[in-house]
């Protein structure tokens, strides 16, 4: 229970930008983009947001798991971009999302069950031949978990497990150790190669107080794993996504590009990742 309350925290955090402003122009791209539901064995209904190419038949499926109490709609800066570079993006509102239809209908500690649950049907609908599962904050977790990260004992056994294990990762700003919840032998368990994205202004009060938490999952990912680390960027890239505000910022702007690109080169050929070294973001590799 006071895991799921850290995470609803974070969910809520404010954050203060201090880069110089910029006007942007909308970029349109040419996307299928589609709300649908599907309906869980118990009836519990689940929506999701679909976004792929036009004329897209066997793109790479993207599982795309939001932060606590976030929503499928405050991700545009990374949806938008990334599902035109050629993947299928499917993105449900969980349970805890404050945009959820029924949301007091559920109990904020079940959560976690109900995010894999989310997961495993939704793979059951596309039952896709190539997949990988991304998230942010808390959903970097259930991303983690997806590909065998294990909570501490004896919560392991208690939690549900998916059928589905995805090819690789993406793990944005994955919260730190939590003590008798998730710590680094969970972490460990994972199979899947690994993306780790973080900030240096990546904190989040009572729960990552340290911004380099966020890679304790990294230290121990599977060989050929990557970390990106984005100079005086911070739990929601400045305001591009999760908690979104319109303080746009030259700096904003060519992380977000390096983030997208760092993500579709990962999932396509990781060794193009270090190819896009820059002076505002450190690369690492395991």
């Amino acid at each position: 229970m006071r895991a799921f309350y850290l995470f609803a925290c974070l969910g809520l955090s404010a954050c203060n930008y201090a880069s110089s402003e910029i006007e942007i122009t909308p970029i349109q791209y040419d996307l299928i983009d589609t709300i649908e539901t599907i309906e869980s064995p118990s009836g519990r209904e689940i929506e999701f947001r679909s976004l792929k190419p036009k004329n897209c038949e066997t793109c790479p499926f993207v599982f795309f798991s939001h932060g606590a109490n976030s929503t499928y709609n405050r991700h545009d800066a990374l949806f938008l971009p990334f599902a035109a570079r050629g993947f299928h993006i499917v993105a449900p509102n969980h349970t805890d999302s404050e945009a959820h239809k029924t949301r007091d209908q559920y109990e904020l500690a079940d959560s976690l069950g109900y995010r894999l649950e989310d997961y495993d049907l939704i793979m059951d609908r596309y039952k896709p031949d190539q997949h990988f599962v991304a998230g942010h904050s808390y959903g970097a977790m259930i991303a983690q978990m997806t590909a065998g990260a294990k909570l501490t004992p004896p919560l392991d056994t208690q939690t549900p497990t998916s059928k589905y294990s995805p090819e690789k990762i993406i793990a944005i700003s994955p919260p730190g150790p939590i003590p008798n919840y998730m710590e680094q032998a969970g972490w460990s368990k994972v199979t899947a190669t690994s993306l780790i994205v973080t900030g240096t202004n990546d904190i989040v009060p009572t729960m990552t107080e340290n911004w380099k938490d966020h890679l304790i999952s990294f230290s121990v990912a599977p060989e050929g794993s990557i970390a990106v680390i984005y100079e005086d960027m911070d739990h929601y890239m400045n305001g591009a996504y999760g908690r979104e505000n319109q303080n746009a910022s030259l700096e904003r702007n060519q992380a977000m590009g390096h983030l997208i690109n760092v993500m579709a080169d990962f999932l396509t050929d990781s060794d193009k990742v270090l190819d896009q070294d820059t002076d505002f973001a450190e690369i690492r590799r395991r």
